[in-house]
């Protein structure tokens, strides 16, 4: 898989995955991306816990960890030749 400038990846664990609603429904894992898309790196964070908890009423049966990471654009080289 190649990452491109600006491509984002959320690593989750099975306790994000399983999370239910007090209905039993699991949380709908392609539903997130919607929330990984804010503009802003953090405020798709938090979106992302925001939907976990309004999905489960704010009850946690596990816990739970994520990390969204985004591709940043390859850093230019100096140019050594200058100077």
């Amino acid at each position: 898989m190649v990452l491109g400038p600006g491509d984002r990846l959320l690593f989750y664990t099975d306790g994000l995955a399983e999370a239910r609603s007090a209905e039993g429904e699991m949380v709908d894992l392609a539903g997130l991306r919607s929330a990984c898309s804010r503009a802003a790196l953090d405020d798709a964070a938090d979106a992302v816990q925001e939907a976990l908890l309004r999905h489960t009423d704010g009850a946690l049966a596990d816990d739970v960890a994520f990390i969204l990471v985004e591709s940043c654009p390859p850093a230019r080289s100096p140019d050594v030749r200058a100077g």
